[in-house]
């Protein structure tokens, strides 16, 4: 369905209620799955998106932590939220922000935080608000990415509305790139 390059606005909320209600499954269990990102989701028959990969989850108090110089272990760093980067203790607020960039990467055919280097892909996170705003969506992808905390969705259920009201404004039919 993806490889057809387009993707009618109802598959694409299907895909993320069904991202969204994983995570808030997890949540409601005090687990962060620390590493959401393109290659973590899988697809059944029905196109219902499944969350793969919980090498990296944990309880949300430590899911993400550091090691004694101050770099974060675990997760990918094109798809970790600021908060990730920093080494402070990651929430499902963390998962919203991976989801949505790898919501971003979907949509446009590339991650716009990933760089060659770390250090750059470390500047672009916190700045994601600024590198989105000529992709898809762009009103949705500027609160989703967020680089302070409490001005991003808080839940899975507030990240799933929001889009659901962005996509709906935006028409039918959404390109993905080739």
């Amino acid at each position: 369905m993806i490889g057809s390059n387009s993707i009618d606005s109802d598959m694409l909320l299907q895909l993320v209620e069904s991202i969204c209600a994983a995570l808030n499954y997890m949540r409601r269990r005090g687990i962060v799955h620390g590493d959401v990102k393109p290659s973590n989701i899988g697809f059944d028959s029905e196109f219902s998106a499944k969350l793969l990969d919980f090498g990296l989850a944990g309880a949300a108090s430590n899911a993400v932590s550091t090691d004694s110089d101050e770099k974060p272990r675990g997760g990918t760093y094109a798809y970790m939220s600021p908060e990730q980067l920093l080494g402070g203790q990651a929430d499902q607020r963390a998962d919203l922000w991976s989801l949505a960039v790898t919501l971003f990467e979907c949509m446009s055919g590339y991650n716009p935080l990933q760089s060659d280097t770390i250090q750059t892909t470390a500047e672009n996170v916190f700045n994601a608000e600024n590198l989105i705003s000529h992709g898809p969506l762009p009103r949705f992808f500027k609160i989703a990415l967020a680089a302070d905390i409490r001005n991003r969705p808080q839940s899975a259920a507030e990240l799933l509305n929001l889009f659901r009201d962005k996509i709906e404004s935006n028409g039918d039919h959404l390109r993905l790139a080739s």
